[in-house]
């Protein structure tokens, strides 16, 4: 895991997987944020959230957090709103 000040030095380029390695949002980020939630428990949420880059930059967050195949759950959603549709 890696510290607050580290979530910076990151860029959507490297933050891969999504559309030809690249880090695409979507509309669904509502959604998306209550899937990473989930992932990473209530308090662990809200601390990595309060941070300022947390606020600014939630895919980061999940990046960091997330298993590759729950990051590529978190890019559908945000995308489509919802797991459904998503292949298995």
């Amino acid at each position: 895991m890696k510290n607050s000040e580290e979530l910076y030095d990151l860029s959507p380029e490297q933050l891969e997987i999504a559309n030809e390695g690249k880090y695409l949002p979507g509309n669904y980020k509502r959604e998306a944020n209550a899937f990473l939630r989930t992932c990473m428990g209530a308090q662990m949420y809200e601390k990595v959230m309060s941070a300022d880059v947390g606020r600014r930059h939630p895919y980061v967050a999940a990046r960091l957090f997330l298993s590759e195949d729950d990051w590529r759950k978190y890019v559908w959603i945000e995308q489509y709103g919802s797991l459904d549709g998503y292949p298995l």
